[in-house]
């Protein structure tokens, strides 16, 4: 006998609207699961299980160094179900004893952080502010920048995750950008040009991602090596690139996709390198930060973009006045470190001269 069961389940269980925003990063979407079994109740929770534990190895992904995440691969002790805030089956099918199921995972922040603390897992949930992209291209004898055949460019957007930590932005791929940026000030670190760029678009540093693949007519070989530089604060900085890939890679093609994922996965783990903080939690970080505003309205905006940022652990208001607020600010990281989570939210602290304690303004 052909059992046949169509389900269309919107929301089946209770999802938690505050939690379900584009920047959550514990929410986890669109998980597919296939699921042969004959009884349909015990597929469902066959399939959960797996969901729950792919989900968790994504969110992993997010918010770990790629180094960190292999001791979870082989772990069957791991009950995922508790770390779990709630869930969704979006659609799900049942037909010749084949299950079919779309669910959305949405994890506990809290009980995701404990349990990576008591595994003692340096990760990180502070997102970056967002970043300019140049994405450079030499392919051909051939340098592509602003152009609308910029595979470069296009490979390296639909690889970026929007969910990721590391917060990037492409501006639309215009000649008229040429008159801002051209690809040699970019290349030769042409700080008014790059400054012109960010105004522009609002935005305060830039990632150059410049893909050169050199085409080799002896060996009929591509010849291709990545470089990655960061203008933040009127400097440039060249990235260091752990993977060797990255350095007189030979391929009979162009290898511009492979690159892309690479180089975006790479990026991901320099922004966790220099974000995450020590899940020791005896290394928490006290800081005496100043702020003076203009009105009531605006401490009150400052104090919940405070309260929102996840670097901050804890914060206690010390002073307030007419005109000024004192906070105590909690992290398990260095000042350095809160400088970056800060930025962010377009917020920098600086010294108070003579003083253990800082100002906090907004970034111009």
């Amino acid at each position: 006998m052909i059992y046949f069961f169509k389900f269309l389940f919107i929301s089946l269980y209770l999802v938690f609207p505050e939690k379900i925003l584009a920047n959550n990063i514990y929410l986890i979407e669109n998980n597919e699961v296939v699921v042969s079994q004959q009884d349909i109740l015990e597929a469902r929770e066959i399939a959960k299980k797996i969901v729950f534990k792919e989900a968790f190895m994504k969110l992993l992904k997010i918010i770990s160094h790629t180094n960190e995440q292999e001791k979870f691969f082989a772990n069957s002790e791991i009950n995922y179900s508790e770390l779990i805030r709630d869930y969704s089956i979006e659609k799900e099918e049942y037909f010749n004893f084949e299950y079919k199921a779309l669910i959305n995972v949405n994890f506990d922040g809290e009980k995701i952080n404990s349990f990576l603390q008591d595994m003692n897992l340096d990760f990180s949930e502070t997102s970056s502010e967002e970043y300019l992209v140049l994405p450079i291209h030499y392919y051909l004898n051939t340098y592509f920048l602003w152009e609308k055949n910029n595979k470069w460019y296009h490979s390296l957007k639909k690889e970026h995750k929007e969910n990721s930590l590391l917060k990037l932005y492409f501006p639309n791929l215009s000649i008229l950008n040429k008159f801002k940026i051209s690809f040699d000030d970019a290349l030769n670190n042409n700080v008014s040009a790059i400054e012109d760029i960010l105004l522009f678009y609002n935005k305060k540093s830039a990632l150059i991602i410049f893909l050169d693949e050199k085409f080799d007519y002896k060996t009929e070989s591509f010849i291709s090596n990545l470089n990655i530089k960061l203008f933040s604060d009127g400097m440039f900085k060249e990235l260091s690139l752990s993977n060797k890939n990255f350095s007189d890679y030979l391929s009979k093609k162009s290898e511009i996709d492979f690159f892309a994922k690479l180089s975006l996965d790479e990026l991901n783990d320099w922004w966790k390198n220099i974000i995450t903080v020590s899940s020791d939690k005896e290394r928490i970080n006290t800081f005496k930060v100043n702020f003076n505003f203009n009105d009531f309205e605006e401490s009150i905006n400052i104090q919940n973009v405070l309260q929102k940022n996840s670097f901050i652990k804890k914060l206690d208001t010390v002073h307030f006045s007419k005109q000024s607020i004192t906070y105590n600010i909690s992290t398990y990281g260095s000042i350095e470190k809160l400088k970056l989570a800060l930025r962010s939210i377009n917020l920098k602290i600086e010294p108070i001269e003579k003083s253990m304690s800082y100002k906090l303004m907004k970034l111009e």
